[in-house]
């Protein structure tokens, strides 16, 4: 599929370069990043990709930024005729994807008459795919083991612990693996909680980051139950079943309770986007991804 994505494109781009004929590009590009990958537990990932444009001459009225991913496209389109040149546009992305495909990405330059001046387009991969991450009690003692596959200049995974009001990094393990290659990653905490809830931090060699789903463990015989939370992604409410009262906690630390309806219906429209950790007092867990 890649490699169709890609001759495509590059169709595309000798189209459009024969269109514009031999005028200068109207638009330049500045900056592109892959800001987070957060893998779900449907196995899908959701990805934060932002573009920067810049208007290059005043032929550009129109910068258009174009996203294509395995399922599908997304496209928006700024006027800029009213701006000067020089000035720099910039656009986020925000989509469920396949953890394991590359995403291209578009830039259009067009004229009042919406004709083309200028394009600029890449394929990047996402940085890694998160195959399994999963948390162990024996002996008193919690085994994190996770698997990955496809990592592209992952430079290292901390693991983080939750203590009660914020995550904090208890150990930063280096990348080994290369591209394309499946490699198991392994650490013993010798100092678990009662309940542990960990988090990988994956951080990516130009300083980007992204987070593992919350795993979570507990050292008593009772084992900690797993609340049933839907829709993933929420848009504007989610319904938690089994639980009464609930603690969300977001990726910042900060903590808030909800008492829960009869139907267990959460409102969360006015939530920033994210990923939340939610917890009952009996220990139960679950997520809660706001899109």
């Amino acid at each position: 599929m890649k490699k169709y994505v890609l001759h495509g494109l590059i169709l595309m781009v000798i189209l459009l370069i024969q269109s514009m004929g031999a005028s200068a590009q109207c638009i330049r590009h500045i900056s592109h990043e892959v800001i987070s990958t957060v893998p779900l537990d449907d196995g899908s990932c959701f990805a934060t990709v932002e573009v920067c444009l810049q208007k290059s001459t005043n032929a550009a009225a129109f910068i258009d930024f174009q996203l294509n991913h395995h399922s599908g496209f997304l496209h928006e389109t700024y006027e800029t005729s009213g701006l000067g040149v020089g000035k720099i546009i910039c656009h986020l992305f925000e989509f469920n994807t396949d953890c394991s495909m590359s995403i291209s990405l578009t830039g259009y330059g067009r004229r009042a008459d919406h004709s083309y001046c200028g394009i600029w387009t890449t394929l990047i991969p996402l940085p890694v795919e998160l195959l399994s991450f999963k948390v162990n009690t024996a002996d008193g003692k919690n085994r994190l083991e996770w698997t990955v596959a496809q990592e592209v200049n992952i430079r290292s995974y901390e693991i983080q612990k939750y203590t009660g009001s914020d995550f904090v990094t208890i150990f930063d393990q280096p990348a080994v693996a290369e591209e394309m290659i499946e490699y198991t990653y392994q650490y013993l905490d010798y100092d678990p909680e009662v309940i542990t809830m960990y988090r990988l931090k994956i951080m990516e060699a130009n300083g980007n980051f992204s987070y593992s789903p919350i795993i979570s463990t507990q050292s008593s015989i009772i084992a900690t139950s797993q609340l049933e939370i839907y829709p993933v992604p929420a848009h504007t409410f989610v319904i938690i079943e089994g639980a009464s009262e609930v603690q969300v906690t977001n990726l910042s630390g900060q903590s808030s309770s909800y008492l829960l309806p009869s139907n267990g219906r959460l409102e969360v429209a006015d939530w920033p986007r994210g990923l939340y950790l939610v917890r009952t007092t009996e220990g139960a867990t679950g997520q809660i991804v706001i899109r």
